[in-house]
């Protein structure tokens, strides 16, 4: 009953739609009717720029860190504690709050899974891996203008980068298994946005060599 209690909150703490808020604050309006029409922090940068974006990034960040020493706190120890990660991205992507129809998960997923690896690694780890990931994610965004596609990519690095500072079979396995998640209920957006760029004149130019 405990773990049924602490599932419920963590869903309902992932399905805060930091990003809607912001953007009603921000510009006024219903992010779900502008822009990419995405309830989350991607659609909130293309429409109010980077300082609003960086609000509701932190804030779906903050909110699945938060849910997880949330837990932590309640006595749930490592790898118990992988099940309610689960739970948070469940709430982000279905919230409750905007008639069951959220974001993508990613950023929720990353506070989620930083609050584990410190747990299990300490601090150092986390930031070798926040650096790891951010920095391609960075380049990526630079070069195709989309956060959704620097994000698709953010799964692939963060695989990587817990095999290379914070490996564990059990958190490992997991997260494969959520990344593979977070890409499926994507797919139809990622599809969209990485279609677009591939058919940018400048990037076929750039894939065929300059020729």
């Amino acid at each position: 009953m405990k773990y049924v209690f602490l599932f419920l909150v963590v869903y309902l703490i992932g399905g805060i739609p930091f990003a809607y808020i912001v953007g009603r604050l921000i510009l006024h309006r219903d992010i779900r009717e502008v822009g990419s029409k995405n309830p989350g922090a991607g659609n909130v940068f293309l429409l109010a720029g980077w300082k609003a974006g960086i609000v509701a990034l932190l804030g779906d960040i903050g909110k699945g860190f938060f849910a997880m020493m949330l837990v932590s706190l309640a006595g749930v120890q490592y790898p118990s504690l992988l099940f309610f990660t689960f739970a948070a991205i469940l709430g982000h992507v279905f919230t409750p709050f905007l008639l069951f129809r959220g974001g993508k998960g990613v950023a929720v997923a990353a506070g989620s899974y930083a609050y584990v690896i410190y747990n299990i690694f300490g601090l150092a780890s986390v930031l070798e891996t926040i650096i790891f990931i951010t920095l391609p994610g960075i380049l990526l965004f630079k070069i195709s203008n989309s956060l959704v596609i620097s994000l698709s990519v953010t799964p692939v690095f963060f695989l990587i980068a817990l095999r290379l500072f914070a490996y564990d079979t059990k958190l490992f396995l997991f997260s494969l298994l959520m990344s593979a998640l977070i890409e499926v209920l994507a797919f139809r957006r990622i599809k969209s946005e990485w279609s677009k760029f591939l058919r940018n004149k400048k990037v076929r130019i750039f894939l065929r060599g300059g020729s």
